[in-house]
């Protein structure tokens, strides 16, 4: 069937969705610090650099589930992200608002911080709360406390990054909290 203008312009929204106001500052920030920032959507890669394009993102790499002949949660995702990238699974972390996004990459070894967004998580308060609990998340952005923007401030300024960084991941998980 042809596609009607109505159609159209409702498949097209999705390329023109607005970011959270943090993502792109933060974004840059982290790439400031030397991280490599990249997606990594179900999306196909048209829709996320459309998407990056529209909203200002700044991303290093653009990644999709496309890319990998698989959809997450399924490690294929996961561990091809991270060989695309040029990493081992342990030298990655997601950023993710979703936990069942993390969980998954936290099988496959990657490092795991979660940024709260308001209507976004699809797990029951209980089970997050669950989640937090074990510890399973290495670093936990709570709602209103910034986003991206502050994950690069938890990462930024840090003479010794890896040390800093390792130690920030372990009290975040424990519900710490940062000047």
């Amino acid at each position: 069937y042809p596609a009607t203008a109505s159609t159209y312009a409702i498949s097209v929204t999705w390329h023109k969705l607005k970011p959270w106001p943090d993502s792109a500052p933060g974004l840059k920030k982290l790439n400031d610090l030397g991280f490599v920032t990249s997606t990594l959507s179900n999306g196909n890669t048209q829709l996320l650099t459309d998407l990056a394009k529209f909203g200002g993102l700044p991303y290093a790499k653009i990644l999709g589930a496309e890319d990998f002949g698989a959809y997450k949660p399924h490690e294929k995702v996961y561990r091809g992200a991270a060989e695309k990238l040029g990493c081992k699974t342990d030298e990655c972390a997601l950023l993710a608002a979703h936990l069942g996004d993390l969980e998954a990459a936290k099988s496959c070894g990657y490092r795991t911080i979660h940024i709260e967004r308001e209507g976004e998580e699809a797990w029951s308060k209980e089970k997050a709360e669950a989640a937090k609990r074990k510890g399973w998340v290495d670093m936990w952005v709570n709602l209103g406390q910034g986003g991206f923007e502050e994950v690069a401030r938890r990462f930024g300024g840090v003479e010794n990054k890896t040390r800093q960084v390792n130690n920030d991941m372990e009290e975040s998980a424990r519900g710490g909290e940062y000047v």
